[in-house]
């Protein structure tokens, strides 16, 4: 079969985000401060003027290689327009966030997506260079060299690209190193209830749900990345894959909410959600039902919501654990607003605060500096991180009286 092929003799799949630093990259590890230049002020200003910049790049592309304004067509240069002012917002989120290596890193996975599927690589690093000589025109000096810093490392990034470190697969025993690639085929070729059947099967073989969860679904979830990045899967075709692992996920959830879920008090409030404009939220809802399933009083209020319906939730609520889940480089700058926004609404009874995801990869201290609790770069680290902020057994939980509707 198609996926029996493309599965056989590969390397385990890449984590996303988990990427071998280069030079260009171990230059700028840490958190770099640029006197007399506002960071959240400059990523504001390239976010407003996106469009323009995007608009300016592809013209000077088209006075450079005039050819192939005819050869792209309109719709080519609509996408190309696109994915420029995609570029806009990413490193207006890296310099708002202060690393350049996190720009970089996008690069690096950017090169390695356009290789795989015939694109000159060298066109992204042009890209990136027309962008900041575009900026010379709009910024000060300061700022200008400010955003040099993560143009210059985008560039090298896709110059000398590195592949992505392969997460070795974690040895399994029994019945779950067997079914597992099964799953995964299941999953790939969209046969939802094979996939269920395989889970169903590893479940009354005695292991416990987080097993079907993170070595089956979160496995699947990560190959499915991997080969879409390689251009061996289409786009669609991953779409299903997470429609697959979605459903089995549900049916899982329904299968073992009458048996082996923790009876007695719970064991504390926990709301987890995705901050605004993150598209993912399959990571936050395994925690979600996990957490539910260990004795949580759980709300799992979705993905992609704004900042003040999160910080109202957790005023209604009033949660000993607040999750928020970020995998995507734009989302960095957004989870900070929503932490401080609950500092500053909550005060001294603010709950203890989580951040999750992969864009948090590679950032270590990251969190903790804007006063996150802990960072959680997968669901297993987040259950510890919940666990370790359980409250004690004899905490009072705060009253709650459900209101009519959320205001609006």
């Amino acid at each position: 079969m198609y996926f029996e092929e493309i599965l056989r003799e590969r390397p385990a799949p890449s984590i996303p985000g988990r990427v071998k630093r280069h030079p260009a990259q171990e230059a700028s590890q840490n958190l770099i401060e640029f006197t007399g230049v506002n960071r959240s002020k400059l990523a504001a200003k390239l976010r407003l003027f996106k469009a323009e910049i995007a608009q300016a790049v592809i013209e000077v592309f088209y006075r450079r290689h005039p050819s192939w304004r005819a050869l792209l067509g309109e719709e080519a240069t609509d996408a190309t327009r696109e994915q420029l002012t995609l570029h806009v917002d990413m490193v207006a989120a890296a310099i708002d966030v202060g690393v350049p290596e996190t720009f970089a890193r996008y690069a690096s996975w950017l090169g390695r997506v356009s290789r795989a599927r015939g694109l000159a690589a060298w066109l992204v690093a042009e890209h990136f260079d027309d962008l900041a000589a575009d900026l010379r025109n709009r910024l000060s000096p300061a700022e200008h060299r400010l955003a040099c810093e993560f143009t210059n490392a985008a560039s090298a990034a896709v110059h000398s690209p590195v592949a992505g470190e392969a997460a070795a697969a974690t040895p399994l025993p029994g019945v779950l190193a067997q079914e597992r690639s099964r799953f995964l085929q299941a999953v790939l070729e969209g046969r939802r209830e094979s996939a269920v059947r395989i889970a169903r099967q590893v479940l009354r073989a005695g292991y416990p749900p987080e097993s079907v969860y993170i070595e089956l679904c979160q496995h699947a979830l990560y190959e499915a990345g991997y080969l879409w990045e390689g251009n061996r899967l289409a786009i669609a075709q991953e779409h299903l894959a997470t429609g697959v692992v979605q459903h089995v996920m549900a049916q899982v959830q329904t299968l073992t909410s009458l048996r082996g879920r923790r009876r007695g008090p719970k064991l504390g409030r926990a709301i987890l959600s995705g901050v605004e404009g993150e598209r993912h939220q399959l990571g936050a809802q395994m925690v979600a039902d996990l957490l539910e399933r260990d004795g949580w009083d759980v709300w799992f209020l979705g993905t992609d919501l704004p900042v003040e319906s999160i910080v109202e939730a957790v005023e209604l609520r009033r949660p000993d654990v607040l999750g928020l889940s970020a995998s995507m480089l734009w989302s960095l700058p957004r989870a900070r607003t929503v932490l401080r926004a609950v500092h500053v609404a909550l005060g001294s009874a603010a709950p203890r605060i989580v951040l999750g995801g992969s864009a948090f990869q590679g950032l270590p201290g990251m969190g903790e500096s804007w006063g996150a609790d802990a960072v959680a770069l997968d669901a297993c680290a987040a259950l510890e991180c919940f666990a370790r902020f359980q409250p004690a057994p004899n905490t009072k939980p705060a009253v709650f009286r459900w209101p009519w509707a959320f205001r609006r």
